[in-house]
């Protein structure tokens, strides 16, 4: 709270603080982001870094994130990738660790881990006005900006147990990937007959009703967009839009690297 006001007070109110505490109690949330600790580069704390911030976002303490890659020793090349991914789609998404552990900036990673980093990050800031939005309508309403599923579908007794998923706002699932060497994982989809899942990354449309078995690669973890097949939605971020600015946006990417491979 003191360092909250000492940043108004040494900017005569212009700007807008940000604080970052590891500490926090009832209120903390008025004035300060969390992070959920030091956390070990170990693929259980990948997990437990959605079930901590599940937890914040319920309790209103909902500009949570996780030390990306984790903050003890040293990620597998694949966790690395995994962590970027995942991390992006929670409120507050930074990479940290410890100063005994090697150096991991992306740009000194392999040239393959340099483009899942580099599209975890663009899918990041694509959904800047998503995470605008979610953080206002917060302030107005109390909503968690993510949130377990059974938040949303209240009536689905099948929801109660998963917190290996998550809702961004009302519209967006994710679910992050936090087992090594996965190619398949079981993903639920909710909301009945009437409501489709759309993914960014393909034409994989699931309808929501209950379990399926999805194929992932390394290039993304899954995030499907809902579309109500009867009722009109009104979409902060319309999936079929993101779909094909992020086909382009790849199209381009790829351009770019033969420009540079033929210089």
């Amino acid at each position: 709270m003191a360092t909250h006001q000492g940043l108004l007070n040494r900017d005569n109110g212009e700007r807008r603080p940000f604080v970052l505490t590891r500490s926090h109690f009832a209120g903390s949330q008025r004035y300060a982001a969390i992070w959920t600790g030091d956390n070990t580069a170990d693929w259980p704390y990948l997990l437990a870094s959605f079930q901590e911030c599940l937890n914040a976002n319920l309790l209103g303490i909902v500009f949570c994130g996780a030390d990306v890659a984790g903050f003890f020793n040293n990620p597998t090349e694949e966790l690395y990738q995994r962590w970027y991914q995942a991390g992006a789609w929670l409120p507050f998404f930074r990479a940290h660790s410890n100063k005994d552990t090697s150096r991991r900036e992306p740009y000194l990673m392999s040239e393959e881990t340099q483009n899942i980093v580099r599209n975890a990050i663009r899918t990041r800031y694509r959904h800047i006005p998503q995470w605008y939005t979610l953080f206002y309508e917060h302030t107005r309403f109390g909503d968690p900006i993510i949130r377990p599923l059974f938040y949303q579908y209240p009536e689905d007794t099948n929801v109660y147990s998963i917190d290996n998923q998550i809702l961004v706002g009302r519209d967006i699932l994710v679910r992050p990937i936090t087992e090594p060497g996965v190619e398949f994982v079981d993903i639920y989809f909710p909301g009945g007959e009437t409501e489709v899942w759309i993914p960014m990354t393909s034409n994989d449309v699931q309808r929501g009703t209950g379990w399926a078995s999805v194929n992932i690669s390394n290039q993304a973890v899954r995030n499907q967009y809902r579309r109500h097949q009867n009722v009109g939605i009104s979409f902060l971020v319309d999936p079929i839009l993101l779909q094909k600015r992020w086909r382009c946006c790849q199209k381009k990417s790829s351009e770019g690297e033969h420009s540079r491979d033929g210089e």
